[in-house]
C-alpha cells in the first residue's frame, strides 16, 4: 500500500494527463491573465470601450502547462438574457510569448500571427463593451492553453459554436481576467 504523501504526489503527476481531452470546462484554471491597461475587478478604460476608440487592450497570458502550443481567447460580455454575449474570439496567439498587442486590427479576419472570429453581432474582430445601462457590467477576457498551434475546424468564418466545439479536446488550461464597464 503507498503511503499517503506518496500517492499524492504520484496523483499530482498524473492528473495533468487526465486533462489532454480535457474540454474548456473541466481544464484547470491556471492561466493568469492580465493587461497592463485594467487589473482584474477594474473598470476598463473608456478608450477600450464604445465610450471612446473601442480599441482592444493590450493582454498577456502566462503560467501555461507542459505542451502549450498556442492560445486562444473570448471577450463576453452580459445581456438581458441569462447567456452571455461573445465580442471577441481570436487564436493562434503563440505559446512562446502569451502576448496581444494593443489596438489588435478590427474587422480583418486574419491578422499575423492571429485569427479573428465572428462575435455575436457577425462583426469580425474586438467588439468593444458597451454596457446596457449605467450600472457596472462584468466583461470576461478568458484564455484558453491549447495543445496544439492549429485547430482543426478553426477557420473562417469562425463564430462561437463553431470556436466552442474546435476547440474543445484540445483545452490543456483556462483563465480570466475580469473587468467592469458601465454606460456613461
Amino acid at each position: 500500500m503507498l503511503n499517503r504523501p506518496l500517492s499524492a504526489v504520484i496523483l499530482g503527476c498524473l492528473l495533468p494527463l487526465f486533462c489532454l481531452a480535457c474540454s474548456d470546462e473541466d481544464a484547470p484554471d491556471t492561466l493568469i491573465v492580465t493587461s497592463p491597461a485594467f487589473g482584474d475587478g477594474q473598470v476598463i478604460p473608456a478608450r477600450h470601450t464604445c465610450a471612446g476608440a473601442g480599441e482592444s487592450p493590450a493582454l498577456f497570458i502566462a503560467n501555461p502547462p507542459p505542451g502549450t502550443q498556442s492560445f486562444a481567447l473570448r471577450l463576453e460580455g452580459p445581456t438581458t438574457q441569462s447567456a452571455r454575449e461573445t465580442l471577441w474570439l481570436i487564436w493562434g496567439i503563440p505559446a512562446g510569448s502569451g502576448a496581444l498587442p494593443h489596438g489588435v486590427q478590427p474587422q480583418a479576419y486574419e491578422v499575423p500571427p492571429f485569427q479573428q472570429g465572428r462575435a455575436d453581432n457577425d462583426l469580425v474582430g474586438y467588439q468593444p463593451p458597451c454596457a446596457p445601462t449605467r450600472d457596472y457590467a462584468e466583461y470576461r477576457f478568458t484564455a484558453f492553453a491549447l495543445d496544439a498551434a492549429d485547430i482543426p475546424g478553426l477557420g473562417h468564418p469562425a463564430d462561437r459554436a463553431t470556436f466552442d466545439r474546435s476547440m474543445q479536446s484540445h483545452v490543456l488550461a483556462t483563465g480570466t481576467l475580469t473587468g467592469r464597464s458601465r454606460r456613461r
